[in-house]
């Protein structure tokens, strides 16, 4: 009988059923598994009979169902994507119904992934939400066969002309199935006027995006000889459309690049360790933070160095300006208004970093090995303004809020304190977490502060109140990244448990 069964002729999630609830008692799923005569799917699914996890028993039930509806009812046509689907699209139409059933977890599985494969079918914006609300669900297997529907609906996502930070979220989920990558992607930068994405690698490539197709633009990028660690754009209020950025290296060097050209124009080296952070200020300069306890500034027509920020007894982990939110933007805000030309858009975005600046110097902020944070207007003093102290165990990540008046910062002794932007001086911390906070984030208003740590939750913190304002548990490990959308209304994370959460309102 096991010779018979092949994916041309029996469903493979039958075979799952078939060994773990009648065949165990007349053969042993080991003799199955050397016994290389039979097809590799059989031998696949057969090993899944020796776990009893809940996502396996739920493969059965589908097994299951699909069989009952099977009786009843005809085959339903094949998928429009060419795919071999487990349950039959639900025959209804509405979005919104839909989403009540795949979302509602007193639902049957089959139910649930009717619904999916019936809002895959249906495509556009609203059903592509709805799918990626089920990214929360708590069964495994659910969320493990969202991507794939993701994939087929992402790329007609982003045909569309308009740039909004959802993009971000939706390249992240939709890349990994990209091909153009051949070790682990550590890093990821939209530019400003959201034309361009690029990411590097473990491999220490980088690699260009059409944002249109999802495909790589070209080859990679070939120049450092070690893993990338940081990516930063040129801010497009200093050149519209954007063109250049620069990358940093564990190798020790930092290399501005050229996207349209495809080659890299300028090589900015003089640390003597690794780079751990790279900023392209909105003055035009270069920013780098590196093991070897400096912060080096670079001007950006010849790649010269202009001045060396010293300070720190151990590496530099982070870097951030007051200028960030607005230099990361460009001209876009919430109101996702699009401009007929890069020069309009190059004047609104310079408009708007004028604003957010001040008639003071553009601040930065960096955070150390060494428990210590520095205060800098580098363009004013090589000293540092502050000095702040009061983490008692390595600053991991350091952050301005968008409107440049508060710093945040993340710290492996379990909290979060929040220091005046202008100052430098302490204000508050903020303690719940039972592990290592490993990334913060900023909501647009500057009026709430994300983190994520290594306790599997994130926190929503309120600035006014400096309370806790909410709890989003429901990752299985550590968060290791967080993001807030610029309008505001969605929160992005992701952690060791490889899943990407979007979490909305």
């Amino acid at each position: 009988m096991l010779e018979s069964l092949s994916p041309d002729n029996f469903p493979r999630i039958i075979i799952i059923f078939l060994f773990q609830e009648i065949l165990p008692g007349f053969i042993q799923v080991e003799a199955v598994l050397n016994d290389l005569s039979l097809h590799p799917i059989v031998r696949h699914e057969n090993s899944l009979a020796l776990d009893p996890a809940q996502e396996v028993r739920e493969t059965c039930e589908l097994a299951l169902s699909r069989i009952e509806e099977l009786k009843n009812t005809s085959p339903s046509k094949s998928s429009p994507f060419l795919s071999v689907d487990p349950a039959a699209p639900a025959s209804c139409s509405s979005v919104q119904e839909l989403r009540e059933v795949l979302l509602n977890e007193g639902n049957s599985m089959y139910e649930r992934y009717a619904a999916l494969f019936a809002l895959r079918n249906l495509g556009g914006e609203e059903a592509i939400s709805a799918i990626i609300e089920s990214l929360g669900a708590n069964s495994a297997l659910l969320r493990h066969e969202v991507i794939p529907r993701l994939y087929f609906q992402l790329p007609l996502v982003l045909m569309d002309d308009s740039w909004q930070v959802d993009q971000m979220l939706l390249a992240a989920l939709y890349f990994p199935f990209s091909s153009g990558h051949k070790n682990w992607v550590l890093c990821i930068a939209w530019s400003p006027d959201g034309k361009h994405l690029v990411s590097g690698s473990k491999a220490g490539e980088l690699q260009c995006w059409d944002p249109q197709t999802g495909k790589p633009s070209g080859n990679p990028l070939i120049g450092h000889n070690k893993w990338i660690t940081g990516i930063s754009w040129e801010p497009v209020h200093l050149n519209a459309p954007c063109r250049r950025f620069v990358s940093a290296s564990k190798d020790g060097d930092a290399r501005i690049w050229d996207a349209s050209l495809r080659k890299c124009v300028m090589c900015l080296t003089g640390h003597t360790l690794a780079i751990t952070c790279v900023k392209w200020g909105g003055d035009g300069v270069i920013y780098t933070g590196s093991q070897d306890c400096t912060i080096k500034m670079w001007e950006t027509s010849q790649g010269k160095l202009i001045r060396e920020l010293k300070g720190h007894g151990h590496w530099v982990n982070s870097l951030a300006l007051s200028t960030e939110y607005v230099l990361r933007t460009g001209a876009y805000d919430h109101t996702c208004k699009q401009y007929s030309s890069p020069e309009e858009m190059k004047k609104v975005a310079l408009e708007r970093y004028k604003k957010t600046k001040g008639n003071g110097p553009e601040r930065l902020v960096s955070g150390s090995d060494y428990f210590t944070m520095f205060l800098w207007e580098p363009s004013v003093s090589k000293h540092p303004k502050t000095r702040m102290t009061g983490h008692q165990q390595l600053v991991n990540h350091v952050y301005f809020s968008p409107d440049g008046q508060w710093i945040a910062s993340a710290s492996f002794d379990k909290s979060v304190k929040l220091w005046n932007g202008i100052t430098g001086k302490f204000v508050s911390a903020f303690r719940g977490h039972v592990g290592p906070v490993y990334q913060i984030s900023w909501s647009a208003d500057s009026r709430s502060l994300l983190s994520g740590r290594k306790d599997s939750t994130l926190k929503i913190w309120d600035i006014r109140t400096q309370k806790l304002k909410q709890d989003l548990p429901g990752h299985a490990d550590e968060v290791f990244a967080v993001d807030w959308s610029p309008d505001g209304e969605k929160v992005a994370s992701g952690g060791r448990d490889r899943v990407l959460k979007l979490w909305m309102g």
